[in-house]
């Protein structure tokens, strides 16, 4: 009688290469809070450049933030940055902007045509630094390349105001987008009237005794670019609740188109977080002329412990969208009346 085999195990491999246990999906990331992101931003470029007031240090974060959204907006705000000598900090400005804001273009000059192919379907956030070279006046008068800069420039902050060309090859006209967001740096009062009437305007000082920054380096970057990614992200994401948004506008006409876009962002706050309504004035001057800023029925909102600077916002439980420094006082009675734009 033989003794039958005992049955062999079949082998699949898995003896000698176990297969890994497939990890939990991680849970998704909290949602972002916008205010304490853009406490974030003003706090980055506090950091690197000394304004001469907070506000404005909120002007530039809002600016910043509101190129990440540039789908929502029908108005594209221009910052105007004016610095009455060198030194001043104005290109560091600008570099920190370049930074913290969407799809950067920094340039020191650009021709109207170089500018209008450099602007497709998601436009850019152009910087120009020495703008002051670029509008100088010759003899009494812009140059002819100026000129057509600014009419893109002027026009470009409505939505729908293309540049209009002839292909020739095609026997057809082009309509080329001219809508994006555009900061400007120069010494001196560089800005023409037009730009100015539709600008928010930071203007630059230098450091006095005892203040000190921080040097923009390379090294600096990536935290800036994180930040960037971060307010991208957010924005993004309100899209939809940022174009349907409909603030209370304290000015009318050109400076309500200037500052509506940084009025709309929204992200809800909790209830007694310590607001309380306020209203400040701000005045810079630039060489021999004084331009006062209106900062009306403007909110501090509650930052976080540690946080530098005070910034602003429009009401409770909003995100800070402050109706910063105006047009409104930069044309007298004679030259423009009352509705004008």
């Amino acid at each position: 009688m033989n003794d039958a085999e005992p049955p062999q195990p079949t082998l699949t491999g898995d003896e000698f290469f176990p297969v890994p246990e497939t990890p939990a999906p991680a849970p998704p990331p909290p949602p972002e809070d916008g205010a304490a992101l853009l406490d974030e931003v003003c706090d980055a470029i506090a950091r690197y450049v000394i304004l001469p007031s907070a506000a404005e240090t909120t002007a530039a974060a809002l600016w910043a933030a509101c190129t990440h959204a540039q789908p929502a907006w029908e108005f594209a705000s221009r910052l105007v940055i004016k610095a009455p000598l060198k030194q001043c900090g104005k290109s560091r400005l600008l570099n920190v902007m370049e930074a913290l804001s969407y799809n950067a273009v920094a340039t020191i000059n650009i021709s109207p045509a170089a500018l209008v192919h450099e602007i497709g379907d998601d436009p850019p956030s152009l910087f120009l630094d020495e703008a002051d070279v670029t509008f100088r006046r010759r003899g009494g008068e812009t140059s002819e390349t100026a000129e057509l800069l600014r009419g893109i420039l002027n026009g470009g902050a409505e939505r729908g105001k293309p540049y209009i060309r002839r292909n020739h090859a095609a026997r057809c006209n082009e309509r080329v987008s001219t809508f994006c967001m555009v900061a400007a740096a120069g010494i001196g009062d560089w800005a023409p009237d037009t730009l100015e009437d539709r600008a928010i305007i930071v203007s630059m000082r230098r450091r006095g005794p005892g203040e000190s920054v921080a040097p923009l380096r390379r090294r600096d970057l990536p935290a800036l670019h994180q930040l960037r990614e971060r307010l991208h992200q957010w924005a993004r994401a309100h899209l939809d609740e940022l174009r349907a948004a409909v603030p209370e506008m304290p000015v009318q006409d050109r400076d309500a188109d200037v500052w509506e876009p940084p009025r709309r962002p929204r992200p809800r706050r909790p209830p007694g977080s310590g607001f309380s309504r306020t209203s400040a004035r701000c005045s810079a001057t630039t060489g021999s002329s004084t331009r006062a800023r209106s900062w009306s029925g403007c909110t501090p909102w509650k930052r976080r412990p540690g946080a530098t600077g005070t910034g602003t916002c429009c009401g409770p439980g909003t995100w800070p969208g402050c109706c910063g420094p105006t047009a409104s006082a930069r044309r007298s009675s004679a030259r423009a009346g009352p509705g004008s734009r």
